[in-house]
């Protein structure tokens, strides 16, 4: 339960906007190819897609997730104090970040910790878990 007395959504009260801080903490990048960010790299490492002007750009893959549109996301990250009123988003349909003005209404994505970036160990369970796959998979079509 949290402070409210609620469960919070799915049992989690630890929900949050995604982060365009880069990895170790320093200030976002600007523009495309950014996989620094926690939206950047979703688009980018996760899923695959390939910025604008690129052959093949767009938000072409999108699963596991169900009802995510090719449209801008805010990040939970202000711009900084000489612009109080502009925050970071994420242009899902062209892969681009930049800082815009709040009063602008765009979409949401909540995130968990742990959700977007993996860590290493997260990294070596998934590749060790898909190695064996493999391995299944080889050994069935040689018999």
């Amino acid at each position: 339960m949290n402070a409210d007395g609620g469960t919070g959504y799915l049992g989690y009260t630890d929900w949050r906007l995604p982060t365009a801080l880069n990895p170790d903490g320093s200030g976002p990048d600007e523009f495309y190819n950014v996989t620094g960010s926690e939206m950047g790299y979703m688009y980018y490492t996760n899923l695959g897609n390939i910025a604008y002007s690129n052959p093949g750009w767009g938000l072409n893959n999108t699963a596991p997730f169900a009802n995510l549109q090719s449209n801008v996301y805010w990040f939970g990250t202000d711009y900084g104090p000489l612009l109080p009123d502009y925050a970071w988003d994420f242009y899902f349909d062209y892969g681009f970040q930049e800082a815009i003005n709040k009063s602008n209404g765009f979409y949401a994505w909540a995130v968990r910790p742990g959700d977007v970036v993996p860590e290493p160990a997260s990294l070596a369970l998934v590749g060790t878990t898909l190695g064996g796959l493999l391995g299944v998979g080889w050994r069935r079509r040689r018999r």
